[in-house]
């Protein structure tokens, strides 16, 4: 009885160690029809779904293509944006290390541990710039072979 017991806690304690390494499933935002939201400072945005209202404001003022719905994926560490941040295939580790995100299609994969440190006002702008990239892709089609300065300067526009 008492190595059935060992046993057992031993199976437990195996299953919760390895549970600790396995990088979860980021938290999905989505972003349907926001309000019009237009602060006058990145200090008057309080929250994620106020900063992608912000940016789509801008985006529809401008007379740019909607993504909607759109998907906000954020994952809080490293190992759960390479594991997840692509879809299907896990993201290269060199990749992982220099990217704060990964726009595709209607869905933004966000390695919340890279931006931890930033200002909210940089964070604003790099969101802006990343739903550009989404924007681009409903304009134009993701498939669509294009330069990468092309696109990086339309994203920074």
């Amino acid at each position: 009885m008492r190595t059935l017991v060992f046993r057992a806690a031993y199976l437990l304690l195996s299953l919760a160690f390895l549970g600790c390494g396995i990088p979860e499933a980021g938290r999905v935002v989505a972003v349907s029809n926001p309000s019009v939201f237009r602060p006058k400072s990145p200090g008057e945005v309080r929250s994620l779904e106020e900063m992608m209202a912000a940016i789509v404001t801008v985006s529809r003022d401008l007379g740019l293509p909607a993504v909607e719905p759109y998907y906000v994926h954020l994952y809080r560490n490293y190992g759960a944006y390479a594991e997840h941040g692509y879809g299907e295939s896990r993201l290269p580790e060199f990749f992982v290390e220099h990217t704060y995100a990964q726009p595709r299609g209607n869905r933004l994969s966000l390695n919340v541990a890279s931006i931890r440190s930033r200002t909210w006002g940089s964070v604003l702008r790099y969101m802006a710039h990343e739903y550009a990239h989404n924007v681009e892709d409903a304009a134009m089609g993701a498939s669509r072979a294009r330069s990468e300065w092309l696109r990086e300067g339309f994203a920074e526009w």
